[in-house]
């Protein structure tokens, strides 16, 4: 994912890693994409973590752009203090609900690979319970 301040890229290498988190309420960017973009925050809201630590943190607006070319304008964005740490994986954004429930999430293994896909605006929905069970021989 890519993040901007304006309609457009502030530079070419402004792409990063993000986390698509199912378990994440909001979306959240590290302290390194708050200073490459140079932003400022727009007020303050208190935050209980993973580990129900309540911590007061920055909220942002950014615009992102997602792979498939949709970009959110003006979405509010956290800076929660462990993003972006090394022991949490190389991820400056965090993907949270707020923008993964605008649209169609899904999950599937094929060949012993994981892929999964977004799509926007939401289609039908999927369901495996009712669908007749796939045998392969």
């Amino acid at each position: 994912s890519s993040l901007s301040k304006s309609l457009g890229l502030p530079k070419p290498d402004a792409q990063m890693k993000a986390l698509w988190d199912t378990g994440a309420t909001v979306t959240g960017i590290s302290f390194r994409v708050v200073k490459m973009l140079d932003l400022g925050p727009t007020r303050k809201i208190e935050m209980i973590s993973g580990t129900d630590t309540k911590e007061a943190v920055d909220v942002y607006t950014v615009d992102l752009l997602l792979p498939n070319g949709l970009t959110l304008f003006d979405l509010p964005a956290v800076e929660p203090p462990m993003l972006g740490r090394k022991e949490l994986g190389p991820f400056d954004i965090i993907i949270g609900m707020d923008v993964i429930k605008i649209g169609d999430f899904a999950v599937t293994s094929e060949n012993s690979e994981t892929w999964f896909s977004f799509r926007y605006p939401p289609g039908k929905h999927i369901d495996f319970l009712n669908a007749p069970p796939v045998f392969r021989g």
